[in-house]
């Protein structure tokens, strides 16, 4: 009987340790994403991810002012290529390039996060576009850093257990970002009250 326990307390904690809401499979990424090309190029495939956003401001019921902002996490079709050869490879091998750049589209969501963050919780003056876009720039230079040393760590997949590892630490942060929400948010829109009247 004591055994039986035992082994049922080991299996829970395995099972909540390692079970995750969300993963490699839930990021919807498919190599019709991308767009197919010829020719010698460094590495097989390449995925752009973009971080877009857009706001503007408008007066409130009460004379106050808002910032609407709306940001969104994108797949540049046009700027993501796979090599046309190597499409021809087995289904294992190009399942495991798609589970690589997936981890460049998980780097991208959880900045998108970061940016939702960051503007929520900064304190706007009279001059967001320029505030805006100095937070946006902060965003954008670590997505930059993280993907070049996402392809450096794991030196574009090849390096198996240095991909396990990163595909594993990405699959936990979103996992802790996004623990109340049935899927992955690509899209964002907010509204938020800022201390000035609007002067033009």
């Amino acid at each position: 009987m004591k055994a039986i326990v035992l082994i049922t307390v080991l299996l829970t904690i395995s099972i909540s340790v390692s079970g995750q809401k969300f993963t490699i499979e839930d990021i919807q990424l498919r190599w019709e994403d991308f767009t197919t090309v010829d020719g010698s190029r460094p590495f097989s495939a390449k995925i752009a991810t973009p971080v877009i956003y857009r706001w503007k401001t408008k007066q409130d019921t009460n004379g106050g002012t808002l910032l609407s902002f709306k940001s969104e996490v994108q797949v540049d079709h046009a700027r993501s290529w796979v090599q046309k050869e190597f499409l021809n490879q087995s289904w294992s091998i190009k399942q495991e390039v798609l589970n690589h750049e997936k981890g460049h589209l998980l780097i991208a969501i959880i900045h998108h996060h970061k940016l939702q963050q960051m503007i929520s919780n900064y304190k706007f003056s009279k001059n967001p576009k320029r505030e805006i876009d100095s937070l946006y720039k902060i965003v954008r230079g670590s997505l930059d850093m993280e993907n070049e040393k996402y392809d450096n760590k794991t030196n574009h997949y090849i390096n198996k257990e240095k991909q396990k590892e990163w595909t594993d630490r990405l699959l936990q942060e979103l996992n802790t970002i996004y623990a109340n929400e049935d899927k992955i948010p690509l899209k964002n829109e907010m509204e938020i009250k800022i201390n000035y009247a609007i002067s033009d």
